[in-house]
Protein backbone atom coordinates (compact mmCIF):
# COMPACT_ATOMS: atom_id res chain seq x y z
CA UNK A 1 0.00 0.00 0.00
CA UNK A 2 1.59 3.25 -1.12
CA UNK A 3 4.50 1.63 -2.99
CA UNK A 4 6.88 2.82 -5.69
CA UNK A 5 9.48 1.02 -7.81
CA UNK A 6 12.78 2.88 -7.57
CA UNK A 7 15.29 0.27 -8.72
CA UNK A 8 15.81 -2.07 -11.68
CA UNK A 9 18.55 -4.57 -12.43
CA UNK A 10 19.12 -6.29 -15.78
CA UNK A 11 21.65 -9.14 -15.96
CA UNK A 12 22.71 -11.47 -18.76
CA UNK A 13 25.32 -14.07 -19.66
CA UNK A 14 27.31 -15.38 -16.72
CA UNK A 15 25.64 -12.79 -14.47
CA UNK A 16 22.14 -13.87 -15.55
CA UNK A 17 20.27 -17.04 -14.63
CA UNK A 18 21.62 -20.19 -16.32
CA UNK A 19 22.04 -18.52 -19.67
CA UNK A 20 18.85 -16.45 -19.55
CA UNK A 21 18.59 -12.70 -19.12
CA UNK A 22 16.95 -11.60 -15.87
CA UNK A 23 15.18 -8.43 -14.75
CA UNK A 24 14.65 -7.57 -11.09
CA UNK A 25 12.64 -4.71 -9.66
CA UNK A 26 12.86 -3.25 -6.17
CA UNK A 27 11.18 -0.43 -4.31
CA UNK A 28 9.69 0.98 -1.14
CA UNK A 29 6.29 0.62 0.50
CA UNK A 30 4.63 2.72 3.18
CA UNK A 31 2.96 -0.28 4.76
CA UNK A 32 3.20 -4.03 4.33
CA UNK A 33 0.67 -6.79 4.94
CA UNK A 34 0.47 -10.55 5.12
CA UNK A 35 -1.96 -13.31 4.19
CA UNK A 36 -1.94 -16.81 5.67
CA UNK A 37 -4.20 -19.83 5.93
CA UNK A 38 -7.25 -19.91 8.19
CA UNK A 39 -10.91 -20.94 7.95
CA UNK A 40 -14.38 -19.69 8.81
CA UNK A 41 -15.32 -20.10 12.46
CA UNK A 42 -17.33 -23.14 13.57
CA UNK A 43 -20.45 -21.00 13.91
CA UNK A 44 -19.99 -18.89 10.77
CA UNK A 45 -22.56 -19.27 7.99
CA UNK A 46 -21.65 -16.76 5.30
CA UNK A 47 -24.04 -15.58 2.60
CA UNK A 48 -23.12 -13.34 -0.33
CA UNK A 49 -24.44 -10.27 1.52
CA UNK A 50 -22.07 -10.71 4.47
CA UNK A 51 -19.47 -7.94 4.92
CA UNK A 52 -18.18 -9.16 8.32
CA UNK A 53 -16.83 -12.66 8.82
CA UNK A 54 -15.65 -14.51 11.89
CA UNK A 55 -12.63 -16.73 11.26
CA UNK A 56 -10.63 -19.15 13.38
CA UNK A 57 -7.50 -16.98 13.41
CA UNK A 58 -7.69 -13.39 12.15
CA UNK A 59 -3.99 -12.91 12.93
CA UNK A 60 -3.26 -14.71 9.68
CA UNK A 61 -4.81 -11.80 7.74
CA UNK A 62 -4.33 -8.05 7.37
CA UNK A 63 -6.08 -5.17 5.57
CA UNK A 64 -5.59 -5.63 1.86
CA UNK A 65 -5.40 -9.44 1.99
CA UNK A 66 -6.93 -11.27 -0.97
CA UNK A 67 -8.67 -14.54 -0.11
CA UNK A 68 -10.13 -17.59 -1.72
CA UNK A 69 -12.81 -19.33 0.36
CA UNK A 70 -13.33 -22.85 -0.94
CA UNK A 71 -13.48 -22.21 -4.71
CA UNK A 72 -14.93 -18.72 -4.33
CA UNK A 73 -12.51 -16.05 -5.58
CA UNK A 74 -14.88 -13.09 -5.40
CA UNK A 75 -15.35 -12.84 -9.15
CA UNK A 76 -11.87 -14.08 -10.11
CA UNK A 77 -10.16 -11.13 -8.45
CA UNK A 78 -9.85 -12.26 -4.83
CA UNK A 79 -12.05 -11.55 -1.83
CA UNK A 80 -10.52 -8.39 -0.35
CA UNK A 81 -10.14 -7.87 3.40
CA UNK A 82 -10.75 -4.24 4.42
CA UNK A 83 -10.00 -4.55 8.15
CA UNK A 84 -9.03 -7.20 10.69
CA UNK A 85 -9.85 -7.43 14.39
CA UNK A 86 -7.22 -9.77 15.78
CA UNK A 87 -8.85 -9.84 19.23
CA UNK A 88 -12.34 -10.90 18.14
CA UNK A 89 -11.14 -12.88 15.09
CA UNK A 90 -13.33 -10.86 12.75
CA UNK A 91 -12.55 -9.42 9.33
CA UNK A 92 -14.30 -6.98 7.03
CA UNK A 93 -15.02 -7.84 3.39
CA UNK A 94 -15.15 -5.27 0.60
CA UNK A 95 -18.60 -4.82 -0.94
CA UNK A 96 -17.19 -4.59 -4.47
CA UNK A 97 -14.97 -7.67 -4.14
CA UNK A 98 -16.97 -9.69 -1.66
CA UNK A 99 -18.33 -13.20 -1.44
CA UNK A 100 -19.56 -14.81 -4.64
CA UNK A 101 -21.19 -17.82 -2.99
CA UNK A 102 -22.66 -19.04 0.30
CA UNK A 103 -20.20 -20.70 2.66
CA UNK A 104 -20.57 -23.07 5.58
CA UNK A 105 -18.65 -23.21 8.88
CA UNK A 106 -14.99 -24.27 8.74
CA UNK A 107 -14.67 -23.60 5.02
CA UNK A 108 -10.96 -22.92 4.38
CA UNK A 109 -9.89 -19.34 3.70
CA UNK A 110 -6.52 -19.26 1.94
CA UNK A 111 -4.50 -16.68 0.00
CA UNK A 112 -5.79 -15.93 -3.50
CA UNK A 113 -3.08 -16.31 -6.11
CA UNK A 114 -4.04 -14.76 -9.44
CA UNK A 115 -3.41 -16.74 -12.59
CA UNK A 116 -0.27 -15.38 -14.21
CA UNK A 117 -0.22 -14.34 -17.83
CA UNK A 118 2.96 -14.10 -19.85
CA UNK A 119 3.80 -12.90 -23.32
CA UNK A 120 6.71 -12.56 -25.66
CA UNK A 121 9.72 -14.79 -26.11
CA UNK A 122 12.46 -15.75 -23.64
CA UNK A 123 15.66 -13.76 -24.13
CA UNK A 124 18.68 -16.08 -24.27
CA UNK A 125 21.50 -14.10 -22.72
CA UNK A 126 24.15 -16.30 -24.35
CA UNK A 127 23.32 -14.66 -27.69
CA UNK A 128 24.30 -11.04 -28.13
CA UNK A 129 26.99 -8.41 -28.55
CA UNK A 130 28.70 -5.60 -26.64
CA UNK A 131 30.07 -2.47 -28.27
CA UNK A 132 31.91 0.51 -26.78
CA UNK A 133 31.59 2.75 -29.83
CA UNK A 134 27.92 2.64 -30.75
CA UNK A 135 27.84 -0.82 -32.42
CA UNK A 136 30.55 -0.07 -35.00
CA UNK A 137 32.77 -2.80 -33.53
CA UNK A 138 31.96 -5.41 -30.92
CA UNK A 139 33.90 -6.84 -27.99
CA UNK A 140 33.50 -10.40 -26.80
CA UNK A 141 32.26 -10.63 -23.24
CA UNK A 142 30.89 -13.24 -20.88
CA UNK A 143 28.02 -11.24 -19.46
CA UNK A 144 27.11 -8.17 -17.53
CA UNK A 145 24.75 -6.34 -15.26
CA UNK A 146 23.12 -2.90 -15.38
CA UNK A 147 21.59 -1.41 -12.24
CA UNK A 148 19.27 1.61 -12.19
CA UNK A 149 18.57 3.46 -8.94
CA UNK A 150 16.40 6.53 -9.47
CA UNK A 151 16.88 7.69 -5.86
CA UNK A 152 13.18 8.27 -5.23
CA UNK A 153 11.91 7.68 -1.71
CA UNK A 154 8.50 7.95 -0.10
CA UNK A 155 7.76 10.92 2.12
CA UNK A 156 6.57 9.09 5.20
CA UNK A 157 7.04 11.12 8.36
CA UNK A 158 3.99 9.65 10.07
CA UNK A 159 3.23 6.16 11.31
CA UNK A 160 0.69 4.24 9.24
CA UNK A 161 -1.26 5.24 6.14
CA UNK A 162 -2.28 8.71 7.36
CA UNK A 163 0.98 10.18 6.11
CA UNK A 164 1.33 11.89 2.75
CA UNK A 165 0.53 9.44 -0.03
CA UNK A 166 1.13 11.48 -3.19
CA UNK A 167 4.49 13.01 -2.28
CA UNK A 168 7.97 11.56 -2.69
CA UNK A 169 11.55 12.73 -2.50
CA UNK A 170 13.68 12.69 -5.64
CA UNK A 171 17.41 12.86 -6.32
CA UNK A 172 19.80 12.31 -9.23
CA UNK A 173 19.39 8.88 -10.77
CA UNK A 174 22.35 6.51 -10.63
CA UNK A 175 22.99 4.00 -13.46
CA UNK A 176 25.89 1.60 -12.89
CA UNK A 177 27.15 -1.46 -14.74
CA UNK A 178 29.49 -4.42 -14.42
CA UNK A 179 30.96 -6.25 -17.43
CA UNK A 180 32.92 -9.50 -17.58
CA UNK A 181 35.41 -9.90 -20.43
CA UNK A 182 37.82 -12.53 -21.69
CA UNK A 183 40.55 -10.59 -23.49
CA UNK A 184 43.97 -11.05 -24.99
CA UNK A 185 46.88 -9.05 -23.67
CA UNK A 186 46.99 -6.81 -26.70
CA UNK A 187 43.29 -6.00 -26.29
CA UNK A 188 43.56 -4.80 -22.70
CA UNK A 189 45.14 -1.49 -23.69
CA UNK A 190 41.84 -0.17 -25.01
CA UNK A 191 39.93 -0.98 -21.80
CA UNK A 192 42.67 0.13 -19.40
CA UNK A 193 43.39 3.29 -21.41
CA UNK A 194 39.74 4.30 -21.34
CA UNK A 195 39.65 3.66 -17.59
CA UNK A 196 42.72 5.79 -16.79
CA UNK A 197 41.79 8.65 -19.14
CA UNK A 198 38.12 8.71 -18.09
CA UNK A 199 37.22 8.21 -21.73
CA UNK A 200 33.49 8.36 -22.34
CA UNK A 201 32.25 5.40 -24.38
CA UNK A 202 29.02 4.82 -26.26
CA UNK A 203 28.13 1.42 -24.76
CA UNK A 204 25.55 -0.72 -26.49
CA UNK A 205 24.49 -4.21 -25.44
CA UNK A 206 22.28 -6.32 -27.70
CA UNK A 207 20.70 -9.49 -26.31
CA UNK A 208 19.67 -11.18 -29.53
CA UNK A 209 17.16 -13.97 -29.50
CA UNK A 210 15.93 -13.38 -33.04
CA UNK A 211 12.95 -11.43 -34.33
CA UNK A 212 10.66 -10.13 -31.56
CA UNK A 213 13.04 -11.57 -28.96
CA UNK A 214 15.79 -8.95 -28.88
CA UNK A 215 16.48 -6.13 -26.45
CA UNK A 216 19.03 -3.37 -26.95
CA UNK A 217 20.48 -1.58 -23.92
CA UNK A 218 22.19 1.68 -24.81
CA UNK A 219 24.19 3.97 -22.54
CA UNK A 220 25.42 6.74 -24.81
CA UNK A 221 28.04 8.06 -22.37
CA UNK A 222 29.73 5.77 -19.85
CA UNK A 223 32.91 5.95 -17.82
CA UNK A 224 34.77 3.03 -16.29
CA UNK A 225 35.58 3.14 -12.58
CA UNK A 226 39.26 3.59 -11.83
CA UNK A 227 40.31 0.37 -10.13
CA UNK A 228 43.56 -1.62 -10.42
CA UNK A 229 42.66 -5.07 -11.82
CA UNK A 230 44.99 -7.98 -11.31
CA UNK A 231 46.54 -8.95 -14.64
CA UNK A 232 47.68 -12.56 -14.92
CA UNK A 233 50.74 -13.61 -16.88
CA UNK A 234 48.72 -15.70 -19.32
CA UNK A 235 48.06 -14.79 -22.92
CA UNK A 236 44.38 -14.37 -22.09
CA UNK A 237 42.64 -13.27 -18.93
CA UNK A 238 39.23 -12.70 -17.44
CA UNK A 239 38.56 -9.10 -16.58
CA UNK A 240 35.68 -7.48 -14.68
CA UNK A 241 35.17 -3.75 -15.13
CA UNK A 242 32.58 -1.51 -13.54
CA UNK A 243 31.40 1.99 -14.31
CA UNK A 244 28.45 4.32 -14.57
CA UNK A 245 26.29 5.94 -17.23
CA UNK A 246 26.17 9.71 -17.63
CA UNK A 247 23.39 11.93 -18.89
CA UNK A 248 23.41 13.29 -22.45
CA UNK A 249 22.05 16.81 -23.04
CA UNK A 250 19.66 16.38 -20.14
CA UNK A 251 18.27 13.10 -21.47
CA UNK A 252 18.21 9.74 -19.73
CA UNK A 253 21.55 8.02 -19.19
CA UNK A 254 20.14 4.70 -20.42
CA UNK A 255 17.39 3.43 -22.69
CA UNK A 256 15.98 0.05 -23.58
CA UNK A 257 14.62 -0.89 -26.99
CA UNK A 258 12.67 -4.08 -27.57
CA UNK A 259 12.82 -5.43 -31.11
Amino acid sequence: MGAIVNGTEVAWGNQGNNGLATVRFSGLAKEWGFTGNTSLAASMMATTSKVTLTVKNAKMLSPGSLLKIQKDTGGNSGIRVTWANWTNNQIGIATTRGLGATHTPLDPAVPYNPTTTTGGTILHAKLGTLSLDGSTSVIKHLGGRVTIDDKRSLLNEEVGTDSASLVYRADKRDVTFSMDFIVKKDEMGKLFGDMHRNTQNNMQVVLDGGAYATVKIRMKRVEFDLSPPAVAGNDMMRLTMTGRALGVAGNDGINFKFM
